[in-house]
């Protein structure tokens, strides 16, 4: 989602409120989390392990 936002919006206006990139940017920093501090109760671990 970030080279998506950087290829498609960024050149527009960096500033994602002023390219309607907000989404983009949004989901960005959704799946950096995720990544970031694992799936837990969304993974396909977490129902195995019940």
């Amino acid at each position: 989602m970030a080279f998506a936002y950087f290829i498609a919006h960024a050149p527009q206006a960096f500033w994602p409120i002023l390219n309607g990139g907000e989404l983009a940017a949004l989901f960005s920093f959704v799946f950096l989390y995720i990544a970031a501090a694992g799936g837990r109760v969304w993974s396909i671990d977490h129902y195995r392990s019940k």
